[in-house]
């Protein structure tokens, strides 16, 4: 092999990139691990995380394998309400929110034991630990200094009072860099018995004060993590007269820690019902800019970058992701406004059929995905909701003309074939064979003739009282979705004689099943902010055998292949979940929309979500390309490629010839350099 090629390949060798498809993007996620508490902070030595949660105190996490981490110990006592987390050798040092901090050995991590403690003054939620040292951030009356090198008790040695309290400190060198509730404070700890105040900056607004919850320095630029007003960079080469840099913020949520690593940011978020790890570009601190953004099922607290991981506690759980070779976000690719509001949508081919709740239906081409097409619109009075498509023909829940059948045959020119204005109002329809099944809200189930579908005839109903949701059909029985007053459950109908519908069980639910889909003898139906798959093999008995629980409310579930797409209801976006095993049902990614995701449907790799007043959101949901490059087989690229290709080569072995032509020649060698520069996604 000559040499310039060896060379060539090793200047190669760090070059990587990834796919933006939501995905793809899903890759970096690792593994979790649910905790008892609430995981409010992490930190991370060797091949063990220690977590700080709540009323669960301190959670040992074994993490070698990321994908699969395991509980290896514990410890807390009653009234405990650990916030915070530091580690140093043996020791592990918690922020105890009410009663000062603690200090645990945890030389044997299966059996952690307490050695010290201090019960400080005020609240607690911050430690950091510095060559012996403990600086504890105390909310009430400020910054307190341990000497810890003899735990058994911890010895007070100094301390600073900001009437501001302190929230958290960050320590290099002889230099203390304090949060307090209006700004930030540079203090001078080279004596810690006696810490003298060099220098502060004040910012935030009356409505919104700082309130900083964590603080990184890197390179005499402070980074803080501003609870209500973003992430904040602060010049402190002058210790005596910091002054402010630069800001971001996206207004997702409250900015609750940051870790810095050379010229990249990391900073978690939390909103009301989920989190956000951000990524960003601090090269030039006055004007951070975003990388890219990873969705969390939880509000995010705590994170801690570790061998190119990143440990965020997601307040229910710890998240591992690979921060090797982050890609960019995925991207809403594209929009598409309907006049009110996109409340259903269902695709035939490239045709896609929204109900636009008070103006009717629109009918839209997606030939080109990205750039959709009106084809025409059907003006509808009062409020349309449900679509069924059966052949070329449309049926329509409407609020004034009940059932509405329509011949699509040509979908520019839709010809109104039929109506029945039925007894209660339309909430769902499924259409099999000559009957339409329609889940009449508060009336109950109504079946409907639609043989000849230019005169739709009620064959019979089932009242009952409540609200009925949705209808699915599997072989002699329908399944209604259905609440009153006294009982939430899937009412199972047999339909074996349609004049005659019966009702045979009724399977409890502890909230209303918003909807349902089956797919052979599984039935996927939601409950609240849960996927709920159930073995359907004896009909009328369903037994539930795994559970999604996701982040908010799902209103509406569609299954496409293996994966199931949920729209998460008034909040949150999109979820796709891998239903490859329905026993074991996993989260694969989350995009947020901006509008109120009721509704989705897949075209090709977009997904086309009726975003209520926001229309249709299309979000790629592309998988990561092959990589070829990767002949190690690992995700990533590395010297051990370059080595393997180099030995294949060598060999003559067939997977070395990447031009597929029988010959082994600079040829191959250029596409296997073309590949590595192009990067494994």
């Amino acid at each position: 092999m000559p040499i310039w090629l060896i060379v060539l390949m090793i200047a190669v060798a760090s070059i990587q990139s990834k796919g933006d498809g939501m995905l793809c993007h899903a890759r970096d996620y690792l593994g979790s691990i649910s905790t008892e508490g609430f995981a409010y902070d992490v930190a991370v030595a060797g091949n063990i995380a220690y977590i700080a949660d709540g009323p669960s105190g301190l959670q040992i996490i074994e993490q070698s394998d990321p994908r699969n981490p395991v509980l290896l110990g514990s410890y807390n006592n009653p009234g405990d309400d650990v916030r915070g987390v530091a580690v140093a050798g043996n020791r592990v040092y918690l922020a105890n929110r009410f009663s000062g901090f603690q200090i645990i050995d945890v030389s044997t991590p299966s059996q952690p034991t307490l050695i010290g403690s201090y019960d400080t003054p005020g609240f607690v939620e911050h430690i950091t630990i510095s060559n012996g040292i403990a600086y504890v951030s105390d909310i009430n009356t400020g910054l307190l200094i341990f000497d810890v090198s003899n735990p058994a008790p911890p010895l007070l040695i100094g301390s600073y009072s900001q009437n501001t309290g302190i929230i958290d400190v960050f320590v290099e060198g002889g230099n203390l860099y304090a949060t307090a509730y209006n700004g930030l404070l540079t203090i001078d700890v080279s004596d810690p018995t006696a810490p003298q105040l060099l220098g502060s900056i004040e910012f935030g607004t009356d409505e919104y004060p700082i309130g900083a919850s964590d603080i990184a320095v890197v390179n005499s630029t402070a980074y803080l993590a501003d609870r209500y007003n973003g992430l904040k960079t602060v010049d402190v080469s002058d210790l005596t007269n910091p002054v402010l840099l630069g800001s971001y913020n996206n207004n997702l949520g409250q900015y609750t820690d940051i870790a810095v690593i050379n010229t990249t940011a990391f900073a978690t978020i939390k909103s009301t019902f989920n989190g956000t790890l951000q990524i960003l570009d601090v090269s030039d601190p006055s004007t951070p800019e975003l990388i890219t953004s990873y969705e969390l099922t939880s509000p995010a607290y705590g994170l801690t970058i570790k061998d190119n991981k990143a440990f965020v506690c997601d307040i229910a759980n710890l998240e591992i992701l690979d921060m090797s070779n982050p890609p960019a976000s995925p991207q809403i690719v594209g929009s598409f406004e309907t006049p009110s509001q996109a409340v259903n949508i269902i695709t035939d081919g490239e045709l896609a059929y929204v109900s636009d709740r008070l103006t009717g239906i629109q009918i839209i081409s997606f030939a080109d995905p990205l750039n959709p097409a009106l084809i025409s619109s059907v003006p509808l009075p009062g409020s349309t909701w449900p679509i069924e498509i059966v052949g070329d023909l449309a049926y329509v829940g409407n609020s004034t003309n009940g059932l509405m059948i329509f011949d699509i045959t040509d979908p520019a020119l839709p010809i109104l074939l039929g109506t029945n204005n039925m007894l209660g109002a339309v909430a769902d329809i499924t259409v099999s064979g000559d009957i339409a099944y329609i889940a009449s809200g508060s009336f109950g189930l109504e079946l409907v003739d639609v043989s000849d579908p230019t005169n739709p005839t009620i064959i019979t109903w089932l009242s009952m009282s409540g609200t009925s949701s949705y209808v699915r059909k599997l072989g002699n029985y329908v399944y209604i979705g259905h609440h009153s007053v006294s009982q939430t459950s899937i009412r199972i109908i047999d339909i074996s004689d349609p004049t005659r519908p019966v009702l045979v069980n009724a399977y409890t639910t502890p909230t209303p099943s918003n909807n349902m889909v089956i797919v052979g003898d599984i039935g996927y139906t939601i409950i609240s902010n849960t996927l709920s798959v159930l073995d359907l093999s004896n009909p009328v008995s369903p037994t539930e055998i795994a559970t999604f629980q996701g982040r908010t409310l799902y209103k509406q579930i569609r299954i496409v292949g293996q994966r199931a797409y949920l729209p998460n209801g008034y909040y949150d976006g999109l979820d796709i979940v891998d239903i490859a095993d329905p026993f074991n049902p996993k989260l694969l990614a989350s995009k947020r929309t901006p509008g109120n995701a009721l509704d989705v449907a897949v075209i090709n790799e977009i997904a086309v979500v009726a975003d209520n007043s926001n229309g249709l959101t299309l979000i790629d949901i592309s998988d990561c390309p092959p990589c070829s490059a990767d002949f190690t087989n690992d995700g990533i690229l590395d010297f051990f490629d370059i080595s393997a290709f180099l030995t294949a080569y060598n060999a003559q072995d067939s997977i070395a010839d990447l031009t597929s032509d029988g010959v082994y020649n600079f040829f191959d060698v250029s596409a296997f350099l073309t590949a590595f520069a192009a990067g494994c996604p």
